[in-house]
C-alpha cells in the first residue's frame, strides 16, 4: 500500500505490482518480483536474458510489456495521489470516501480528471446551483428511497414553487446518479469494449470541407479520405488503422467523427433503481436527464479515448517491432558497394569498400530516366577497379527510385557476365543524418547530398551500425507514426533500439560510440570511455571493462553480457574504426598476446553468458568434457545439449552457451526490375518483407511497387525475411499489387 510522503493517510489502495499483474495477466508474486528488478534499475534486455528464474521464464516481449505497465502504474500512482491530495482540501465525509474510491478505480489520466471534475463541482453548474440552494440533503434522501414533502422548501430563496424545486432536485439527482460507483464501473466496462453495447463509429465530411472548392488545399485532401466519408463501423469491428485515419482526417479539417450509442438508457446500471413511489416520476426524469446530458457524453468520450489510445499503442508497438527486426538484419559481407541516392534532377553516387570506407563519389544529372554518358563511364571504371571481386549496387527507395532501378537494370544487361547485381535499400532518415554533427565528423569532406548516398550504401554493409546513427522515428517503419504522440513514440523507439542492440550483442573493440551507448547500462559518456580505453590497449576481457571511468558496479552488471570480446578480431589486430590511429599492428598483437598470457581473456567473453555465470558455465563444460576454447564449435554445442539432470539455473546457463543470434538475411540481389503490368495473378515467387502495419504486410517482389498482404496483424513476418507469396490482384490504375500467402 502506497502512502504519501507528506501525509500519514493511505492514498492508493493498490500496489504497482498488483496493477502490473492485472494488466499483464501475471500472478502477483511474479509481477512483484519483476517490479523489484525494475526498481533496482534493471533494463528489459538484462531482465529477459539474465533474470529468467526470477521472472518465471518470461519472454522478452512479456518483460517489455511488464515494463510498460510498470512505468504506467508508477505514473498513475503519482497522479492519483496528487488528485486525492487536491480533493481532500475541497471535499469531506461520504463525498470524500466516494471520490477516493473512484480515483482508486481510475486507470488513466483522463479517468482521474473525470472523477476530479465530478467531485469538485463548480457553483455555476446546474447541480452546483442546486447545492447552493441547500437541496443536496433532500436529493440524497430521495435517492436513498425516502419520501419528502417538497412543499416545505417553497418560499426559500429562489424556490418560488414546486416545479422549480423539482427542477433543481432533478439536476442534483442526475449528478448523484452519474457519480455512483456502479455508473463509473459500467462506463469503464463499456469503454474497454467488455460488453455487448451497440456502439458505432461514424465519419463524415467536416462543414468546412463541404464548402471547399476545387483548387484549394482542403479540397485536394478530400480524395485521401474518401473511404471515411459517410463511414460507419461497430466499435468491435473497427480496425486501429481506421481510427488513426479518422483522427488524421479530423486533424486536417477534412473529417469529423463521432460515436453513436444505441439506446444508452439500456446500458445504465441504475435504470431499475427503486425510489419511493411519491418520487418515481421525479427520479425517472432525473435518470433520463443524467443519461442524455451526462452518461451518454461520458461514454462517448471514454470509448473514443479508448479507441484512440488503443490505436496509438498498436501503431507504436508496430513501429517498435519493425525497428527491432530492422536491427536484426545480416550485413552483406565482402562486397564493394556502389550506392545511389536517386532524384529526378540529380543522382548522387558513392563507391564504398567492404568496410564502408569511401573510395570515390560522384553527382550526375538524371533526366528522362537515363544516366549521363559520364556517369555510366564512372560506374564502369569503379567496377573495373575491383574486377573479380563481389560488387553490388544499393539504390535508395525514395524519389525516382523506380526510374533509377530501370536504368541500373539496363546497365547490368549491357554488362553481361559481369556478375553485377542491385538491390533497393530504405533511405528513410538518410537526409536527416547527412546534416547532423555526427555526419560532419565522419564525412567532413563530403557535402550532405553525398553523405546520404554513403549512408544508403553502409546500410547494406552494417545495417545495425548505420541505422543506430539515425533518430528511429525518421526510419519510416510502421503506420501512421505521425498521428501518435511524438513523446511516447520517441520513448518506445529509444527503448526498442536499446533492446535490439543489446540482445544482438556488440563487439566491444569495434563498435562506434553511437552503437555502444545503446547497450544496457551504458550511456554516451561511458561508451566514449570504452572507446578511449581501447585506444590505449585492446580490451581483452569483459573484466577489463571495470577500468572504464564512470562505469559503476550496476552499470557493469547490466552491460557486461552484451559486450562481446571477439578473440579472432583481437588476434588479427583488426581494430575496425580505430585503424589508422598510428599504432603498428605488431604492437597491437603484442598487447593482445600479453593479455592472453596473463590469463585475463576468457573464451566465455565471446558468448551470451554473463560474467556472474562463468563459474557455473565452467562446471558444465567440465561435466561435458568440453574445452572452453571450443565453446563456439558445433561439436561442443552438441555435447552440451546432451547434458541431463540439470538444475533450473544450470539449464539457463547451458541455453545461453548454446544460443545463436536469429538474424534475417541481407536483401536479395537482382539484375532486373519487373513492371507491375508484367505481374500475373496466380504467379508465385519469393519476396522480401519491407514493412508491417496493422492492416497488412508490404513485400518487395522485385517490381516497381511493393505488394501488400492484408490481415497479417496477429503474426506479422519479420522485416527482412523472405516470404513465399502469390499475386492475388493487380490494380494498374492505382499502381497496387495485392498478395496472399499460398496454402501449400
Amino acid at each position: 500500500m502506497t502512502q504519501s510522503s507528506s501525509c500519514d493517510v493511505s492514498f492508493v489502495d493498490w500496489s504497482v505490482g498488483d496493477l502490473v499483474a492485472e494488466q499483464c495477466g501475471l500472478d502477483r508474486d511474479q509481477a512483484r518480483r519483476v517490479c523489484k528488478l525494475f526498481d533496482e534499475g534493471c533494463e528489459v534486455p538484462f531482465v529477459a536474458r539474465y533474470r529468467v528464474t526470477q521472472t518465471g521464464h518470461m519472454t522478452c516481449e512479456e518483460v517489455r510489456k511488464s515494463f510498460e505497465a510498470y512505468k504506467n502504474a508508477k505514473e498513475l500512482e503519482k497522479k492519483v495521489t496528487k488528485a486525492i491530495t487536491q480533493i481532500r482540501s475541497k471535499t469531506e465525509g461520504d463525498e470524500l470516501r466516494k471520490a477516493i474510491e473512484a480515483l482508486n478505480q481510475a486507470r488513466d489520466s483522463s479517468e482521474i480528471l473525470s472523477v476530479t471534475k465530478q467531485f469538485a463541482e463548480k457553483k455555476t453548474t446546474k447541480a452546483g446551483v442546486a447545492k447552493e440552494l441547500g437541496l443536496e440533503p433532500a436529493a440524497i434522501e430521495i435517492f436513498n428511497g425516502k419520501s419528502l414533502n417538497l412543499m416545505r422548501f417553497v418560499d426559500k430563496k429562489d424556490l418560488k414553487d414546486l416545479k422549480t424545486i423539482e427542477g433543481h432536485l432533478s439536476n442534483l439527482l442526475a449528478h448523484i446518479i452519474n457519480k455512483q460507483t456502479k455508473t463509473t464501473e459500467v462506463v469503464q466496462k463499456i469503454s474497454h469494449l467488455e460488453t455487448k453495447a451497440r456502439i458505432f463509429v461514424q465519419g463524415q465530411l467536416s462543414a468546412k470541407a463541404k464548402k471547399a472548392v476545387n483548387g484549394d488545399g482542403l479540397y485536394e485532401q478530400i480524395a485521401n479520405f474518401q473511404s471515411y466519408i459517410n463511414f460507419s463501423a461497430g466499435v468491435l469491428q473497427i480496425h486501429n488503422h481506421q481510427i488513426l485515419a479518422l483522427e488524421r482526417g479530423e486533424e486536417r479539417g477534412v473529417l469529423t467523427w463521432s460515436l453513436k450509442i444505441d439506446n444508452p438508457l439500456q446500458e445504465h446500471p441504475l435504470r431499475f433503481w427503486k425510489v419511493h413511489q411519491n418520487h418515481v416520476q421525479l427520479f425517472q426524469n432525473a435518470l433520463n436527464d443524467s443519461v442524455t446530458r451526462l452518461f451518454e457524453p461520458r461514454l462517448q468520450r471514454a470509448v473514443r479515448r479508448f479507441l484512440v489510445q488503443r490505436a496509438e499503442r498498436a501503431a507504436i508497438e508496430c513501429f517498435a517491432r519493425n525497428l527491432r527486426q530492422l536491427f536484426a538484419q545480416s550485413p552483406l559481407i565482402g562486397y564493394h558497394i556502389i550506392a545511389l541516392d536517386p532524384g529526378y534532377k540529380m543522382c548522387k553516387l558513392a563507391f564504398l569498400s567492404p568496410l564502408g570506407e569511401v573510395i570515390d563519389t560522384f553527382e550526375t544529372p538524371f533526366r528522362g530516366g537515363e544516366f549521363t554518358k559520364e556517369c555510366l563511364q564512372r560506374i564502369g571504371e569503379w567496377c573495373h577497379r575491383v574486377h573479380g571481386k563481389q560488387t553490388a549496387i544499393a539504390i535508395g527507395n525514395g524519389a525516382a527510385s523506380k526510374e533509377t532501378q530501370q536504368a541500373v537494370a539496363r546497365f547490368i544487361k549491357e554488362k553481361r557476365g559481369s556478375g553485377l547485381r542491385f538491390c533497393v535499400v530504405p533511405e528513410n532518415g538518410a537526409s536527416k543524418y547527412s546534416v547532423t554533427p555526427l555526419a560532419e565528423e565522419e564525412l567532413p569532406k563530403l557535402p550532405p547530398t553525398l553523405r546520404s548516398a554513403v549512408s544508403i550504401g553502409r546500410r547494406l554493409l552494417d545495417p545495425m551500425g548505420e541505422y543506430v546513427k539515425i533518430e528511429p522515428q525518421h526510419l519510416g517503419l510502421g503506420m501512421y507514426q505521425h498521428s501518435v504522440s511524438e513523446k511516447r513514440l520517441a520513448e518506445a523507439l529509444r527503448e526498442s533500439v536499446r533492446e535490439a542492440v543489446s540482445l544482438r550483442g556488440v563487439n566491444v573493440n569495434k563498435a562506434s560510440v553511437q552503437l555502444l551507448q545503446q547497450v544496457c547500462g551504458l550511456n554516451k559518456t561511458t561508451a566514449a570511455g570504452i572507446v578511449s580505453l581501447r585506444k590505449k590497449e585492446p580490451i581483452g576481457s569483459r573484466e577489463a571493462l571495470r577500468k572504464v571511468k564512470g562505469l559503476g558496479e550496476k552499470a557493469f552488471e547490466q552491460c557486461a553480457g552484451f559486450l562481446i570480446i571477439d578473440q579472432k578480431d583481437l588476434s588479427d589486430g583488426n581494430r575496425g574504426e580505430d585503424e589508422g590511429n598510428g599504432e603498428e599492428p605488431v604492437k597491437k598483437r603484442k598487447k593482445i598476446e600479453k593479455s592472453m598470457k596473463s590469463g585475463e581473456t576468457d573464451p566465455l567473453d565471446a558468448t551470451m553468458v554473463h560474467p556472474s555465470q562463468y563459474e557455473m558455465a565452467k562446471r558444465l563444460l567440465n561435466l561435458a568434457n568440453v574445452e572452453a576454447s571450443e565453446i563456439l564449435m558445433k561439436d561442443a554445442k552438441d555435447t552440451l545439449k546432451r547434458l541431463t539432470n540439470l538444475s533450473e539455473d544450470e539449464q539457463v546457463v547451458r541455453d545461453l552457451m548454446l544460443a545463436e543470434q536469429e538474424l534475417t538475411p541481407p536483401p536479395p540481389l537482382q539484375k532486373e526490375i519487373r513492371s507491375i503490368g508484367s505481374l500475373q495473378v496466380g504467379e508465385t515467387f519469393w519476396g522480401r518483407v519491407q514493412n508491417n502495419t496493422d492492416f497488412g504486410t508490404f513485400v518487395d517482389v522485385g517490381a516497381e511497387r511493393d505488394g501488400l498482404i492484408f490481415g497479417t496483424k496477429d503474426s506479422p513476418p519479420p522485416i527482412g525475411s523472405m516470404l513465399r507469396v502469390t499475386i492475388s490482384g493487380v490494380d494498374l490504375q492505382r499502381g497496387r499489387v495485392q498478395l496472399r500467402i499460398p496454402k501449400n
